[in-house]
């Protein structure tokens, strides 16, 4: 062994007073000391070395890279410096930290409170509708194939109709073009959501795959439910559809409650996002999102944001169900009548805060209109009314619009369900389209 270095030998002299180890515990230890040391005063040495060798000051444009940039030490072709610089992950993304301003809804705002009315046709509604197997789109009128039980309908590019339905108790998703012709049929399509202009949609199916198509019913690229590293205890992971702004497709991871992934439908790039998103809206590039972090007392909290920003710009802690936005982005339509919530969330006598429809402002989170009866509900981007499913008795269901001031007016009759194998409680005759 060569003579060690006197340095090193001071260095150890001064730390080895005090300590005290036996039998070959103390040798390792002195071993494992020397090496320590002689790694470090080396390491130093070369640092300085090569601090004097490398140009000063280096650019920050050096710090480009994501992941490591390589500089040269010395004009030595063999010596090369690495300086590894820290990014954030290039498939997650989260919203700028900020103060966001929270209101918690208790229900007594003096918000407008309206009555759907019964009684004949008085109006039209602004948005089109299916009920008796056919399309009611203003003055449009379309008769549709057999889709069993229609839940769920959508208006396509070119006067195309998407419609999806329960066949055998199986959900199926139907293309049909402008005269009501079938043009593809989706097996076990769970979710659709249609984009802005009606020329694409994005479905996912029960295996948790995700596709996106044109307004023919073509599959023009998918992301599988395998990419999603989200199953839970055998539970399958995968993808819900949520919504499609241009050539942005939004998806709710399933199994995780505070995970989204935005994926680009041109190719196979995805971001995750570390949220739950559950609805976006295009005209004002807003989304709904469940956001993580959430105290036990912050659990019914909802957060709307930016999503060119990925920044909220509020927070919502409420007893309600918020389904959807109004199609122009300015209202958020949710449900005030939800089962199992939690009683802090309900008025002292156990009964609900807010009638079973509600509108909320999405420039300030501010209840504007409550409607005393209500099963399903849509709002159009123009007319400014709420068109809303209601019970009239005996089993029988109309539509009715009301304005934001609390007026309403009926704009379809009262008809029974049609006959079949579910609750007609649950499956009221008319599906409002979704655009």
């Amino acid at each position: 062994m060569s003579s060690p270095d006197p340095r090193l030998k001071a260095v150890f002299d001064e730390r080895g007073q005090g300590v005290h180890v036996t039998g070959d515990l103390a040798e390792r230890a002195i071993a494992r000391d020397r090496v320590n040391r002689r790694r470090q005063l080396t390491t130093a040495v070369a640092a300085g070395a090569l601090a004097i060798a490398v140009a000063v000051p280096i650019g920050w444009n050096l710090l480009g890279s994501s992941r490591a940039s390589q500089i040269p030490a010395t004009q030595s072709p063999t010596v090369v410096f690495t300086v590894p610089v820290p990014s954030p992950s290039p498939t997650t993304s989260s919203p700028k930290p900020q103060t966001t301003p929270t209101i918690t809804a208790k229900g007594a705002d003096g918000s407008v409170i309206a009555d759907p009315t019964t009684g004949r046709v008085t109006g039209s509604s602004p948005v089109a509708y299916v009920v008796d197997g056919k399309l009611r789109d203003g003055s449009r009128t379309v008769r549709l194939p057999d889709v069993g039980t229609a839940t769920f309908v959508a208006r396509l590019a070119d006067g195309g109709i998407l419609v999806g339905g329960q066949v055998d108790f199986q959900p199926v998703l139907f293309v049909f073009d402008a005269g009501g012709r079938e043009l593809k049929r989706l097996a076990a399509v769970s979710t659709a959501k249609v984009s802005d202009d009606g020329t694409h949609f994005l479905a996912s199916d029960e295996a948790g795959d995700l596709g996106y198509y044109d307004a023919t019913g073509k599959r023009l690229n998918h992301l599988s439910a395998a990419s999603c590293d989200c199953a839970v205890d055998g539970a399958p992971g995968g993808y819900e559809a949520v919504g499609l702004i241009g050539t942005t497709a939004y998806a709710a991871e399933r199994n995780n409650r505070f995970a989204s992934v935005k994926w680009d439908v041109t190719g196979t790039t995805t971001t995750g996002l570390d949220a739950k998103i559950a609805a976006v809206n295009a005209a004002r590039q807003l989304a709904l999102v469940t956001p993580p972090g959430l105290k036990q007392s912050e659990q019914q909290c909802q957060e709307l944001w930016d999503l060119q920003e990925l920044r909220p710009l509020w927070r919502l802690c409420h007893p309600l169900r918020i389904t959807a936005f109004s199609r122009d982005g300015s209202y958020l339509l949710a449900l005030g009548h939800v089962d199992g919530v939690g009683h802090e969330w309900l008025n002292p006598d156990g009964t609900f805060r807010y009638q079973p429809v509600v509108v909320i402002r999405t420039d300030d989170a501010a209840v504007v209109l409550q409607v005393a009866s209500g099963q399903s509900f849509a709002m159009d981007g123009t007319s400014g009314k709420l068109t809303v499913q209601h019970s009239t008795g005996q089993g029988r269901w109309a539509l009715s619009t009301c304005t934001l001031e609390g007026s309403c007016e009926v704009v379809a009759p009262a008809v029974a369900p049609n006959p079949g194998p579910y609750d007609p409680a649950d499956h009221p005759p008319y599906v409002l389209s979704e655009n």
